[in-house]
């Protein structure tokens, strides 16, 4: 299958939120995507920098200073009380760092999401 690189990609008029998952590779893909990451479409980026990247030669932490410069603030989410918990610019060292920009658009779609079934429960 073809590389496309991000920015390159005819989808710069939508809204989106992007999951970038690349085991270390992070990095060139906000390279490659900057202009769409940058645009006020991008809502949010899921990204995990958990030091992967440094084996490649990457710095995370330029990386994470990067997304706070574009606009980001950084949350973590609790599924079960469809709450957002503000990391206050900091990342997630053990999970991924939900990278947000709109966030009434988020608080407003979890105050209205419906509970699911889960162990017995619902939450």
């Amino acid at each position: 299958m073809p590389v496309k690189v991000l920015d390159n990609i005819n989808i710069s008029s939508q809204n989106m939120i992007v999951k970038i998952d690349v085991e270390g590779f992070e990095t060139e893909v906000v390279k490659g995507g900057e202009k769409i990451i940058k645009s006020d479409n991008c809502y949010a980026v899921i990204m995990e920098l958990n030091g992967c990247g440094e084996k490649y030669g990457f710095d995370e932490d330029l990386l994470h200073r990067k997304m706070l410069n574009f606009g980001f603030f950084t949350f973590r989410y609790q599924p079960f009380e469809h709450k957002l918990i503000s990391l206050n610019g900091a990342r997630n060292n053990s999970g991924n760092t939900l990278y947000i920009k709109h966030l009434e658009l988020f608080q407003k779609r979890l105050a209205s999401a419906k509970k699911f079934y889960v162990n017995g429960q619902y939450v």
